[in-house]
């Protein structure tokens, strides 16, 4: 690439005339249009002593340059040294690091990243320039020696291709635009696009040919190794799943039960998470306030955690029946569609009977006989139930109570009977 050369110049002073030093003044013979400078441009030399100068080449063009500096020495001779140069590389600059290595670092995948800068020609001719992707074929040319299949085989190829990731065969840097012409002097703004549909580390090759002033022909101006890492977002979870379990003891109220949740970045970038889940599972910072009902982005930079609370609300139901809610608390970003799930258990649980069935039907029965019914009573919770029947009829005072008491998962065969006496007596027919 363009740059300075420089170079150094030591002037000694040898005293054979009895003097202490001597005076020098220097100049180019190009003046103002010369493309060296020489500092410094003036001086004193102590009598055997010596004083460095520093010659520098401001070259333009990838030609041959001349010139003669002029050491004038006072009260002595003056001196005419002259001076060459060849510039090589290219006179076309730009304002960020470019050539010959580009590491853009660490980048998300799936999502398009835009390097942008801007390219000068600092030459005095016209230049026109031509980028490509090393090693990828322009789309739409095939080669001569692959041609064309046909039939089933073609489509299998093909069959086989649309299982593949799409962006594999294709580069995943382009250069926008691919053509330019540059005047001396002018300026213009470029972007380098890239994208990949999988996490993995890309290093491809843009190479430039250029046609400078009226030569015939392209010749290779430059080559960028262009090197980025896309990733996936990554985050870690203090657990995989929050487990809540409540019981509904006697003369209690269940209460909202709260477990923390830790979430720490350990991407290589800063990621902005997004929040949500579903009643009756609730997201709350450390001080039980509930998070807003539209996810707002947090921001976690690289290694931050974040501490929450996950609320369980036993109230979201109150039928007084067992009940389990499943759900996931999601985990989505703003940089990626990524999207990472912690799974979610409530249970509530009261002291709760089910019944083999819920009607008891004797049908119809003989005087003086006897007929038993068995009903299966199982605890369905956890818990110890304690009940009591009542076989109700049209007097209070003559109610029957039984009283039981079930461990968890325990039966109880409830023996019903019922018998019948008839009483003949003069009925009229």
């Amino acid at each position: 690439m363009y740059q300075n050369t420089i170079e150094s110049v030591i002037v000694r002073y040898e005293s054979s005339s009895g003097l202490s030093e001597m005076t020098i003044n220097l100049w180019l013979t190009a003046n103002k249009k010369s493309l060296w400078t020489v500092k410094p441009s003036k001086g004193m030399v102590p009598a055997e002593d010596d004083i460095p100068l520093t010659l520098t080449a401001n070259l333009d063009d990838i030609m041959t340059f001349k010139d003669t500096v002029i050491l004038e020495v006072e009260h002595s001779n003056t001196y005419r040294i002259p001076i060459q140069a060849t510039g090589i590389g290219s006179t076309i600059v730009s304002d960020k690091p470019f050539a010959p290595e580009l590491n853009l670092g660490a980048h998300f995948s799936l999502d398009t990243h835009y390097y942008r800068f801007k390219l000068t020609n600092k030459g005095r001719r016209v230049q026109q320039l031509f980028w490509m992707n090393d090693g990828f074929r322009p789309e739409g040319k095939q080669s001569k020696k692959e041609p064309m299949k046909k039939g089933p085989i073609h489509s299998c190829r093909q069959s086989q291709a649309s299982q593949e990731p799409s962006d594999i065969g294709s580069p995943v840097f382009q250069l926008h635009p691919v053509r330019m012409e540059l005047y001396p002097g002018q300026t213009i703004d470029v972007i380098l696009e890239g994208y990949s549909a999988i996490p993995r580390k890309v290093k491809e090759k843009l190479v430039c040919h250029a046609i400078v002033g009226a030569q015939k022909g392209k010749s290779l101006l430059m080559s960028v190794n262009i090197i980025c890492d896309f990733i996936a977002p990554l985050i870690q979870l203090s657990t995989r799943q929050l487990i809540y379990r409540l019981e509904k003891k006697p003369n209690t109220i269940l209460e909202p039960d709260y477990q923390p949740l830790t979430i720490k970045n350990i991407t290589t970038l800063p990621v902005n998470v997004l929040l949500s889940t579903t009643g009756p599972f609730f997201i709350c910072e450390t001080d039980k306030s509930l998070l807003p009902a539209t996810p707002q982005p947090i921001k976690l930079e690289v290694n931050e955690e974040k501490n929450l609370l996950v609320k369980f609300d036993p109230s979201y139901r109150n039928d007084l029946n067992n009940w389990v809610a499943e759900e996931v608390l999601s985990v989505k970003y703003v940089e990626h569609p990524q999207v990472d799930n912690l799974s979610l258990r409530g249970e509530v649980h009261y002291p709760n009977l089910s019944f083999e069935m819920m009607e008891v039907d004797f049908g119809c029965i003989l005087n003086d006989t006897e007929v038993i019914r068995y009903i299966t009573i199982t605890n369905c919770s956890p818990l110890v139930v304690k009940f009591r029947w009542f076989f109700l009829v049209d007097d209070d005072e003559n109610q029957i109570s039984i009283f039981l008491s079930l461990d968890n998962e325990s039966l109880f065969i409830l023996h019903l009977f019922m018998w019948s006496k008839s009483h003949l007596a003069g009925v009229d027919k």
